[in-house]
This record gives structure tokens, C-alpha cells and sequence, in this order.
């Protein structure tokens, strides 16, 4: 058997097993740093979910975090089980009010199978195609292909998903990257990606502020072509089978035609946000909330600023706030129109079913 090391940049093949030691004997050498993972390209029976892992739980839970990753998923039924950990540590402790997201990652050959894939998706709150460990498992040949696909069911069940793993692997000790890398950046943004994330680059890299900046170019300039792209595609009919996933399509054609600046989403939880943010429209989508812990979790979502404001009682109030804040914000200014979501009656929790399309004429 094969143990593969830093992303399987060093092999190594099992000789004997004695005495609960491995040796092994070294087929691709290297420097092997601190922290490095190690993968055993088996189906091995063992638990999603350690002993450790639990304490790393309960540590995050009483800090109030806002997601929670979990790794090597094989199914929903992993998903499920941090779930049920996370309700017995809240009825443990009355004081954790918060229940965090949870980020699934897609690292495994089993997860990807489609009887797995599509219900994991479902049961996250956010995906992450870990792509270092994908590259391990599977052939990296094949792992293109699983990326896009994932990406299109994320946007198919409206989930926020997260390309990670050598973005711009040549910048943890060159100044520059790869033409390969500047356009594996953009044909991820193109394809649908929500977030991208560094690794090394900024772990251990010698030029992370350098990496982040050359990041962010990358980034702005693929951003300029996505709404163009977006724009050219069709509603799905899957987004026509809630009330919830109408507006959200409808408030992104409004704002097109009638040249908003920008689409206002009163929620409670983020979710009318999310759907917004994943037709990525070309103008500011602005959430309001009065949660703390729903404006740092929109954080993820793509194209979305958050505002905590409370005390919120009706429609007038609803655009009143939509025109103070964007006004503050320099999203928009007298005159302009903007295009404003939320749930009535208010507070607006479970549904959102209210368009206005609205000009400003703040005093």
C-alpha cells in the first residue's frame, strides 16, 4: 500500500507493518514541513468525526463561531451527526445560543458519488472542494471535472461553494504566478465559485501580503465578465418552485431593467440574500438584518455587503432604512433607484414576498 504525503508530493510504500509501526520505504522524496496531511488512498472505516474533533467543537461553540468545517465527508449522515453533536452540546449549555454553519468538504472518493454528493450538499450550508486531498484520492485528471460539477449542483440547491487548494501555489516563494494559475483563478470565478481560498500561500508562503494583492487583481478582473455571463442565462425551472427563489430572480431582472444601483435584502437569516447573490447580479446587494450572527455569516456569500440594524417595524420604515443606509454606504445617491426585498408581514422571517422597486428622494 501507498502513504502520500503534502498533498502527494512525496510517496512513500508500505514494506511490513510490526509492533503498531509502519516502515516504509521512500519512492518520491522531499522536504516534508510541519502540519503536512498524510493520505492512504483506501476505503478506510473510520470515524468522520474524532475525539478531538468533539472538544474542537465544544471549544468553537462556547466562542460563538460562525462556521464549522468538516472533513473527509463520506455522506449526509456525517453531516447529520455534527448536527446532533452540536444540539447536545447547546442542551448541555444553555448559554451557547448560536448554531454555526456548517461547511462540508469534499475530499473523498466516496463523497462525490451521486448518490452522496447531491444529499450532502443539501444537508451543508456551504460547500468546500478541498482539491489537495481530491487530487490524492483521485486521479488528477478527473478532478476539473468534479469541480464544475460540484459547482453546478451548489448553484442548483443554492449553496455558497468554496474552491480551495493552489490557487497560486508558485507565490509561497515566487513574486509571481503562473499563467496556469492566473487562469485557473478566473475560469473558477467564471464557472460559479462563491469564494476562492489560499492555503500555503499565506500560511507559510515568504510574500503573503504580495500573494493577496496579485489574489484580488486576478479576482476584480474575471468579476468584470461574470454578470455579462450571468445575464445570458435562463431562470432554471428549479428556481420557479418557491415563492422564495421567485423574488430573488425577479428583484435581479428588475434592478437590469430598470437600472438599479442597488438590491436591498431585508432577512433575517440571509437566505433571500444568498439566492440574490446567486444570480450574480452586476450591482451591490446590500443584506439587512437585525442578527450580529447572520451578518458575519453572509460574509461568505458572494457579492453581499451586510448591515445589522434592529427596530424595523413596517413597510415604511422598510424603505426608510433601505434609503438611509445605501445613502451612507455611497451605494447610491437622490434620485437613483433601488430594488428592496423583504418578508410581510414584518419581522420577516420564513418568507420573503415583497419587490418594490423604489427611487430615492432622501431630504
Amino acid at each position: 500500500d501507498k502513504i502520500l504525503m503534502a498533498d502527494g508530493f512525496i510517496e512513500l510504500e508500505v514494506e511490513k507493518i510490526k509492533n503498531q509501526k509502519i516502515y516504509s520505504k521512500v519512492i518520491q522524496g522531499g522536504i516534508l514541513k510541519e502540519r503536512k496531511g498524510i493520505n492512504i488512498p483506501l476505503n478506510l472505516d473510520m470515524d468522520t468525526i474524532t475525539d478531538k474533533d468533539k472538544d474542537d467543537i465544544k471549544f468553537g461553540l462556547e466562542h460563538s463561531v460562525d462556521y464549522i468545517g468538516l472533513s473527509f465527508v463520506k455522506s449526509a449522515a456525517d453531516i447529520d451527526k455534527l448536527r446532533d453533536i452540536i444540539a447536545d452540546f447547546k442542551r448541555e449549555n444553555e448559554n451557547i445560543t448560536q448554531t454555526p454553519g456548517i461547511i462540508s468538504k469534499i475530499e473523498r472518493p466516496e463523497a462525490i458519488k451521486k448518490e452522496n454528493l447531491e444529499n450532502i450538499i443539501k444537508n451543508s450550508d456551504g460547500i468546500m472542494i478541498a482539491r489537495g486531498d481530491l487530487g490524492v484520492e483521485l486521479p488528477l485528471e478527473k478532478v476539473p471535472n468534479i469541480q464544475n460539477k460540484i459547482i453546478r449542483y451548489c448553484k442548483r440547491l443554492s449553496k455558497p461553494v468554496i474552491i480551495a487548494t493552489q490557487m497560486l501555489y508558485t507565490m509561497t516563494t515566487a513574486t509571481r504566478p503562473t499563467r496556469a494559475e492566473v487562469a485557473d483563478i478566473y475560469n473558477s470565478i467564471l464557472s460559479g465559485a462563491d469564494c476562492l481560498m489560499l492555503s500555503d500561500e499565506t500560511a507559510i508562503g515568504s510574500h503573503p501580503i504580495k500573494t493577496i494583492e496579485t489574489f484580488d487583481k486576478i479576482i476584480r478582473e474575471a468579476e468584470k465578465d461574470i454578470s455579462k455571463i450571468s445575464q445570458q442565462q435562463p431562470i432554471n425551472d428549479y428556481q420557479r418552485k418557491d415563492i422564495a427563489h421567485a423574488v430573488a430572480d425577479a428583484a435581479c431582472q428588475l434592478a437590469t431593467v430598470v437600472n438599479a444601483k442597488a438590491i436591498i435584502s431585508f432577512t433575517m437569516s440571509g437566505f433571500t440574500a444568498l439566492l440574490i447573490s446567486k444570480n450574480k447580479p452586476s450591482i451591490d446587494i446590500l443584506a439587512i438584518t437585525p442578527q450580529e450572527s447572520v451578518v458575519k455569516r453572509l460574509a461568505l456569500y458572494w457579492g453581499v455587503d451586510a448591515e445589522l440594524e434592529s427596530g424595523v417595524k413596517d413597510t415604511d420604515e422598510i424603505i426608510s432604512t433601505s434609503e438611509r443606509v445605501v445613502l451612507r454606504r455611497n451605494m447610491a445617491k437622490n434620485g437613483d433607484t433601488i430594488v428592496i426585498t423583504a418578508g410581510i408581514p414584518i419581522p420577516f422571517t420564513g418568507i420573503t414576498n415583497l419587490i418594490k422597486v423604489h427611487k430615492i428622494k432622501s431630504e
